[in-house]
């Protein structure tokens, strides 16, 4: 079961994208066996690289202004804010996450771990 706020469900769209196209140039250039030898670390290219483009998404979304209201019974301003999250984790921490796994396959699948 996946748990997003806001726009949350982008980085999951997002690394969907690009393992998904890395797989398709990867085996359209190179071959389906050479791709099944070394989808460790070309994986990891495709979420280092959608981390990287998780990074102006989450920006573009905290960029989005706050809502003010005014209580009818208080006359104090209510401030409503968005957030944007997907398991509990602020969009803008998924680019580090997905660079960290994506960097960790790279060097496992390069030093065949």
């Amino acid at each position: 079961m996946i748990i997003w706020r806001g726009s949350g469900f982008l980085v999951v769209v997002i690394a969907a994208i690009f393992m998904l196209g890395i797989q398709f140039v990867g085996t359209a250039v190179f071959g389906n066996a050479w791709y099944a030898q070394n989808s460790i670390w070309v994986g990891g290219i495709g979420l280092l690289l959608a981390g990287v483009a998780v990074w102006p998404v989450a920006q573009r979304l905290n960029g989005e202004p706050d809502r003010v209201l005014v209580d009818q019974a208080t006359g104090q301003p209510v401030v409503l804010k968005c957030s944007h999250s997907l398991f509990f984790v602020p969009v803008q921490y998924w680019t580090w996450i997905l660079g960290g796994i994506g960097l960790l396959m790279i060097i496992g699948g390069v030093l065949d771990w």
